[in-house]
């Protein structure tokens, strides 16, 4: 296995949790706190591929976005 195979296996992991796609809990969680994963995440996603970092940053973002406009219409 390669570096970029093992950089997939665990991004494949991490992405069955909501909060690791940019999905939370807007209204009582810290967007702060959501500013530290997705670091992290693009940090492995890059590791996959340029493509794989840019898809999952560009959905990341979106599903952040959506999270915090959620509350806002409540």
């Amino acid at each position: 296995m390669n570096k970029s195979e093992a950089y997939q296996i665990v991004f494949d992991d991490l992405k069955q949790l909501d909060l690791f796609n940019g999905i939370y809990d807007a209204e009582h969680g810290k967007k702060e706190y959501m500013y530290g994963i997705i670091a992290v995440m693009e940090q492995i996603a890059s590791g996959v591929s340029e493509e794989c970092y840019i898809e999952f940053s560009d959905k990341f973002f979106d599903n952040m976005c959506q999270s915090l406009n959620k509350v806002k219409t409540l």
